[in-house]
């Protein structure tokens, strides 16, 4: 369930219509349409009944999975690394994806994200087989599995604090269905490389590791 809210500006613009948008970054996005009239909602007309609840269903289609596996399950110091798999299957379009290997200073960057606080972190790992023609800006059809393998050991995490964490890979899919303000909404530099990275809103399958320093 949502609420709508006009900004001050909204209320003054007269009458028109307003997209609501639906957006996962990896599913094609849907919206629906409210009826603005002297600045105020009007029901009962386009995608909203007189009750003011959506009179359609809201669908979003997949473009890509994204999956992540982890075995094992912890890193523990002076125990071997473990490998992490990440899975991108793409669903019913050819997509554009940008997916880099060693990026922003990094080498093998993954996110650790606390599953039980907002506390981030990026970390290095090992990807010593990676074929160069799954690196970069790459196009992906429908059925396609592309799968990449990381090593990550302790060394690698020991400035992460003892706890559970979500494994997030950086990957980018390039679209120019998703309007620029919707963007922007989302926060600065949301598509750059970094932790704001983060509150872009995929749809994950993302496997967790607890970091162990004992």
């Amino acid at each position: 369930r949502f609420e709508l809210v006009l900004r001050q500006s909204q209320m003054n613009s007269g009458d028109g219509f307003l997209k609501v948008y639906f957006y996962a970054a990896n599913y094609k996005i849907e919206f629906a349409e409210v009826v603005l009239r002297s600045g105020e909602f009007v029901y009962g007309q386009k995608d909203f009944d007189k009750n003011g609840e959506l009179s359609k269903t809201i669908l979003l289609a997949p473009l890509m999975d994204i999956r992540v596996d982890v075995d094992p399950d912890a890193i523990i110091k002076s125990e071997p690394a473990v490998e992490v798999l990440v899975t991108f299957e793409v669903k019913h379009d050819t997509i554009t994806i940008f997916y880099p290997l060693d990026y922003g200073g990094y080498a093998a960057p993954l996110f650790f994200q606390d599953v039980n606080s907002d506390n981030s972190y990026i970390v290095e790992s090992l990807a010593p087989n990676v074929d160069p023609r799954t690196v970069g800006t790459l196009m992906l059809t429908p059925g396609l599995i592309n799968n990449r393998l990381y090593y990550i050991n302790y060394s690698n995490v020991s400035f992460v604090p003892d706890g559970y964490y979500k494994v997030i890979p950086y990957v980018l899919i390039q679209r120019i269905d998703v309007p620029a303000q919707l963007l922007q909404s989302l926060g600065e530099g949301i598509e750059q490389f970094g932790l704001s990275y983060l509150n872009m809103p995929y749809l994950r399958e993302c496997g967790t590791v607890r970091v162990r320093s004992d």
